[in-house]
């Protein structure tokens, strides 16, 4: 499961088997005043960014028609870290997703095109460790961690983290009481990334231009959060 998105695999289950199986699931979504839309005995199946193909085992990547791959500039207002990852990250995954050395060089065609309009020079490879495996890695116990998150720009010639973590061995030293609390392994420093001019100026526009649903005057105050057709257990005041 992933969010609004499912998968399932029936093993040893007839296809009448499969659809029937398939209107249980919907009659219990539609009890519950829920809609969902279930296509069953499929053998090839298009998931998140993957298509699998139970015919021959393979897999490769997926992307939704008419979808336009676009990545930040290799010259944006990002934290370098990112920058230099993006790429690296965008290879492993396809790497991930592709069964065989052909499916990668195929479908990375249209990712380093992607790459090369976006400024970055990085050449996509399919590199040795491939496919996807089942070996899992080690739990380790978490920390408590503190984070200092403050916003990256350019502009700003200051070493902001460098800066925060000298102040950090300044103000909590070893021998003073909340340097167990306060220290480099508990109090950690990265820079956030800010929403971009265009999104907020769209997001507000979407705010104000939205036509109201309904006039204020006759608005009543909802006073019930319980499904439509249930039993409301505080008498239609739940809220």
């Amino acid at each position: 499961m992933y969010r609004d998105d499912g998968l399932a695999i029936f093993r040893k289950t007839s296809g009448p088997q499969a659809e029937r199986i398939k209107k249980e699931v919907q009659k219990i979504f539609k009890e519950n005043h829920l809609d969902i839309t279930i296509t069953c005995n499929l053998k090839i199946v298009n998931y998140l960014d993957i298509t699998m193909n139970l015919n021959d085992g393979t897999y490769r990547p997926y992307r939704k028609p008419n979808d336009d791959i676009t990545y930040i500039h290799s010259q944006s207002n990002h934290p370098p870290s990112i920058i230099k990852q993006l790429p690296l990250s965008i290879e492993s995954r396809l790497r991930m997703i592709s069964s065989s050395k052909e499916i990668f060089e195929e479908s990375a065609k249209e990712y380093q095109d992607a790459l090369k309009r976006s400024g970055f020079r990085h050449k996509l490879t399919y590199g040795e460790n491939t496919g996807i495996t089942d070996a899992r890695t080690p739990k380790n116990r978490k920390r408590k961690v503190i984070w200092f998150n403050p916003p990256y720009s350019k502009s700003v010639s200051t070493n902001l983290g460098k800066e925060f973590l000298k102040l950090l061995d300044k103000h909590f030293p070893s021998h003073n009481k909340f340097s167990k609390i306060f220290n480099r392994r508990s109090v950690k420093v990265s820079y956030s990334c800010l929403p971009s001019m265009k999104s907020k100026i769209n997001q507000h526009n979407k705010k104000i231009l939205r036509e109201p649903t309904s006039s204020t005057e006759n608005e009543q105050v909802r006073l019930c959060s319980c499904p439509e057709g249930a039993k409301c257990p505080m008498d239609g005041h739940c809220l």
